[in-house]
C-alpha cells in the first residue's frame, strides 16, 4: 500500500514538473517573440524614416537634366559608375554607406533616364 502511494506521488510530481517546464518554455517563447516583434518594429520605423528622407531629398534636388521635382515616385538615383549599388538596396545599411552612394549619384526623372538609355544604346524608336 505504501509502495503504491509512493508511486502515485512520484507520478503526480513528474506530471507537475512537466507542466512547470512547459509553462516556463511557453513564457520564454512569448518573451522572445515580443522582443523580436519590438526589434522588427524598430527596424521598420528606421527604414521608413530613411525612405521618407530619401523621398524629400529627391524632391529637393529635382532632375539634374530637366529640373522636374513634383513627385518623388517619378525621380530616381542614376549612376555613372557601374560598380555602385542602387540606393534603394543600401537604404537599410549604415548611413555612411547610404551617403556614399547618394554622393556618387544624380537625381533624375524616369523620362530622362529612358532618353539617356535610348541614346546610349543607339535605339531611336
Amino acid at each position: 500500500m505504501i509502495h503504491q502511494q509512493q508511486q502515485e506521488f512520484d507520478i503526480q510530481q513528474e506530471q507537475l514538473w512537466k507542466e512547470y517546464k512547459k509553462n516556463i518554455r511557453e513564457k520564454s517563447e512569448t518573451k522572445r517573440l515580443e522582443k523580436n516583434s519590438k526589434n522588427l518594429e524598430r527596424a521598420r520605423n528606421k527604414l521608413n524614416k530613411r525612405r521618407r528622407w530619401l523621398n524629400k531629398y529627391k524632391i529637393s534636388k529635382g532632375c539634374y537634366s530637366c529640373g522636374y521635382n513634383e513627385n518623388h515616385k517619378a525621380l530616381c538615383f542614376s549612376f555613372d559608375e557601374k560598380n555602385l549599388k542602387k540606393v534603394t538596396t543600401v537604404v537599410n545599411r549604415s548611413l555612411k554607406t547610404l551617403f556614399y552612394h547618394i554622393r556618387k549619384s544624380k537625381v533624375s526623372c524616369f523620362n530622362c533616364v529612358q532618353i539617356k538609355k535610348g541614346t546610349n544604346n543607339g535605339n531611336n524608336r
